[in-house]
């Protein structure tokens, strides 16, 4: 190829480089999209996730090969790793306020969240624009969309197949179930119970969720040796250090030789016996396929929902000679990697053309001649691979030195010149010895000159200047004629050193923290745990003084609750201010002036004169810096944690996720000290271990079904106001009350979709959730109560006319409790919001309540619920 072929290929490529250039930038440039086609892609998970990105990657090819242009508009539904119903309000103002003015003509979604999502909110945020759904395994879903409003993939759960394939391949074993506690591993846990339920012969599963690397390590190697290990996800440890798939996976198999499966794609590659193949970018690119469909025209009612191909699990032919497992025992669908009959078929015809191709070279390279041209030839790739070699040599990311059996260096990379402040004067017929100040680190001369292939490590090595270089050291021999030669590579580890030693401070502060949110659930008294608490803020922040203020009262004013000081000469926070009001006034001012309830730092010098003089009284104690910590408790606002001159260690950590677990433990603390305190005050018969569970268990009910929460609580009240109005015995009302604080604590068992699916349940659905009371009893039947709490919440679906549930008893034969539990559960589910309906009046839920009174409900009973309502004008 002449210089002129050349360069008229180089300038073509560059051409084509230029228009790829300008079609990508015309593709993604919003102002050269079409203003009446704008696309929102919704995804459950962050991208992060193997299959998110896979699917993505289906839709956004779809669109580039539809010729459509769109504007397309990609958000998170996890993008910070949660699922509360907190940060679902946040994304749901983002999008309104996004979206309001100029509504997107289709919503794509992945996953069953974000499905449901766009499904609820599609008017509000999108304008009622069509939905196409992806990888949806929730048929129920599904099935709700309104006519002409939705299509799109749906498959079979993996979780489905998994089960099936394990039950048929390791029948009997138990299943070992790994994940983290993020919303994506905790997702997992609870597909693979849904999948469980639908099993004839249900494995025993034993959780590994949200173990610390040490503990998953010692409960890997006790599991018994008839055990299947399903490895869901996991990207972080309970401390919020990252532990990905890769490192968990590594772990197991360290630890046991039992058979892995991993729900993650990935997990084939790096030691699993098998993985689920969730076909991501085929689904992905069928829904997008789907959507430029509905953009180019079409009418979302006349293109049917498709059923995505199935997914498969591929298994690894080496993992299946180790457990065993034959060719034939595996499925239709199943697909095997490294098997050497499938090599040896696929690459017998390619060897036989390679062998067919060596003979005709051999012949022709016997007739060929020009042995000139051919040295020529050979002397121009010599050259052009020395070039390559020296190209390598210099921009290799590690210092490199060659040098001779005498020590003489013959020759050294940029980077170890740079490394340590050489020149190539410097170089020129210097020796190893002479080269550096040695002496001054912990690698010597004679290190450089190993018998056999040397070992990698650690040490510090002085540069021309005497300054210590943390740096990685291998020396190795080479091959060079009679020669001798050595070669040593060095790297500058100095950055990463920075990064370990900030990894580990990091670390011990999370420790610290951990140690002390754990303190309230492991001590006994509440002051004892808050002194301690403090005082090892104190010494872990730095600060003079800390102080818990708490609300209180009925105005909601603020007082101090505790104080701790580091030293008895450090300044007090109490009674900094003239009156209770001015200083109630002043910190609501600095915790909820931006309204992001985040914690503050207030430094009173770094303030206008005016502020300043409000806060005069810190400056005068010798404060000049106050950090405050707001503590709050299912966003109700419990007080705050104050620290006179903190760190700025202290300051710069407290925006991370983990002082989010100090607050909810010490807004938690508080207020189940309050609650303690009340119950103290009206029923000193009350044994306190009772109401502690109690306590427990409503709050464990509530926070698996957010939709719900306070909804115990309300039908406890309402129901012990009922009880005494009816005159019954005092030990009676306890028992209503507490009853009605845990009379859906049978809702556990209940998967979370199904408890807060905003439509229709089906029959099998409203089977399974019947079935709430029974398992209420099923739970509480061990503990020794004072009361019939069992019994009562057993009945509490109950009717008087027979037609009620799990027993069908009628009038006198259903417990006085549980008549009065079910007229309370009643109204206030009807005055409650729920995903599926809208709340009603007082009064339009006292009208249905009486209509149905000597049916479903006892007539007295109803009777006192009238006056009741208007004793306390609902």
């Amino acid at each position: 190829m002449t210089a002129r072929s050349r360069q008229g290929f180089k300038l073509l490529a560059v051409f084509f480089l230029l228009l790829s250039a300008l079609h990508i930038q015309g593709w993604f440039e919003p102002a050269a999209a079409s203003a009446n086609r704008r696309v929102v892609l919704l995804h459950t998970l962050s991208p992060d996730d193997e299959w998110t990105r896979r699917a993505t990657d289906g839709i956004m090819e779809s669109f580039s090969d539809s010729g459509v242009t769109a504007e397309i508009f990609i958000e998170y539904m996890d993008i910070t790793s949660t699922f509360w119903s907190s940060h679902v309000e946040r994304l749901k103002d983002l999008l309104e306020a996004k979206f309001s003015t100029s509504p997107p003509d289709v919503v794509v979604t992945t996953g069953n969240e974000a499905a449901t999502f766009a499904l609820v909110h599609t008017a509000v945020l999108f304008g009622g624009a069509p939905i196409v759904f992806c990888g949806l395994t929730n048929e129920y879903l599904f099935s709700e969309f309104p006519e002409g409003k939705g299509t799109g993939i749906y498959s079979v759960p993996a979780h489905n197949l998994l089960i099936s394939e394990i039950g048929r391949l390791h029948p009997g074993a138990s299943i070992a179930f790994v994940s983290d506690l993020t919303p994506a591993g905790l997702r997992d846990l609870s597909r693979l119970n849904t999948s469980l339920i639908q099993v004839e012969s249900r494995p025993h599963v034993i959780p590994l969720s949200g173990f610390s690397a040490d503990r998953l390590a010692e409960s890997i190697r006790k599991l018994p040796d008839r055990t299947v290990i399903v490895l869901g996800v996991h990207s972080s440890l309970p401390d919020g250090s990252p532990m990905t798939m890769k490192d968990t996976l590594a772990l197991i198999l360290r630890n046991t030789t039992l058979p892995v499966y991993t729900l993650d794609e990935d997990g084939i590659r790096h030691g699993a016996l098998a993985s689920v193949e969730g076909n991501g970018y085929e689904k992905g690119r069928k829904a997008g396929e789907t959507a430029v469909r509905i953009l180019s025209g079409e009418a979302v009612n006349t293109i049917p929902p498709e059923k995505s191909m199935a997914d498969h699990l591929t298994f690894d032919y080496p993992m299946m000679k180790v457990h065993s497992i034959p060719r034939n025992a595996l499925s239709d669908r199943s697909v095997i990697l490294n098997d050497p009959a499938d090599a040896a078929v696929r690459y017998f015809p390619v060897a036989l053309l390679y062998m067919g191709l060596i003979v005709l070279l051999g012949g022709l390279a016997f007739f060929m001649k020009g042995k000139i041209a051919k040295r020529k030839r050979t002397e121009k790739n010599l050259t052009e691979r020395t070039e390559y070699w020296e190209q390598l040599f210099q921009r290799s990311p590690e210092g490199i030195i060659v040098y001779n059996a005498a020590g003489i260096v013959l020759e050294t990379n940029l980077v170890f010149r740079s490394t340590f402040a050489l020149t190539e004067e410097n170089i020129t017929e210097a020796d190893i010895a002479g080269l550096l100040p040695w002496e001054k680190g912990t690698l010597r001369p004679e290190d450089f000159f190993p018998e056999g292939r040397g070992q990698i490590r650690e040490v510090e090595i002085p540069d021309r200047d005497g300054i210590l270089i943390p740096a990685t050291h291998l020396p190795f021999p080479l091959v060079s004629g009679t020669e001798k030669i050595y070669c040593s590579l060095v790297q500058d580890i100095s950055q990463r050193k920075k990064i370990e030693e900030q990894l580990e401070k990091k670390g011990h502060f999370h420790e610290i923290l951990s140690v002390i949110t754990s303190r309230f659930i492991l001590s006994p008294s509440y002051r004892d745990a808050m002194k301690s608490s403090l005082e090892d803020i104190l010494a872990l922040s730095k600060a003079k003084t800390a102080a818990i203020y708490r609300l209180s009262g009925r105005k909601g004013m603020l007082a101090l609750e505790t104080e701790a000081r580091s030293a008895p000469e450090q300044p007090s926070l109490a009674g900094l201010f003239s009156s209770q009001q001015e200083e109630d006034f002043l910190w609501k001012s600095l915790l909820f002036r931006d309204g992001t309830f985040r914690p503050a730092t207030l430094r009173p010098a770094e303030l206008s004169q005016g502020e300043r003089k409000e806060w005069l009284p810190l400056t005068q104690r010798g404060i000049a810096t106050v950090s405050v910590l707001p503590l709050f408790l299912r966003d109700s606002f419990q007080g705050f944690l104050a620290l006179a001159d903190p760190s700025e260690e202290w300051i710069s950590h407290s925006q991370e996720p983990v002082f989010d677990i100090l607050r909810n433990s010490l807004a938690a603390a508080m207020e189940r000290h309050q609650d303690e305190l009340s119950l103290e005050k009206h029923h000193h018969a009350i044994n306190e271990r009772f109401t502690g569970v109690i306590l427990a268990l409503c709050q464990v009910s509530e926070l698996r079904d957010v939709s719900t929460s306070g909804h115990q609580k309300n039908v406890s009240t309402l129901a012990e106001g009922l009880a005494r109005r009816l005159g019954l015995p005092e030990d009676t009302v306890l028992g209503v009350r507490y009853a009605g604080l845990v009379h859906d604590i049978g809702k556990l068992y209940i998967p979370a979709e199904i408890l807060s699916k905003p439509s229709k349940l089906t029959p099998a659905e409203y089977g399974l959730v019947k079935k709430h009371p029974e398992y209420g009893k099923d739970i509480l039947s061990p503990l020794d109560f004072p009361w019939p709490l069992a019994e009562i919440i057993l009945q509490h679906h109950e009717r008087i006319d027979g037609t009620g549930y799990p027993g069908g008893l009628k009038k006198e034969e259903i417990r006085v409790e549980a008549r009065i539990l079910s007229v309370a559960d009643a109204f206030d589910a009807m005055i409650s919001e729920r995903p599926y309906r809208k709340q009603r009046s007082p009064a339009q839920a006292l009208e249905e309540i009486r209509s149905l009174s000597g049916r479903a409900y006892d007539p007295e009973i109803v009777e006192v619920l009238e006056k009741h309502c208007r004793d306390n004008t609902l």
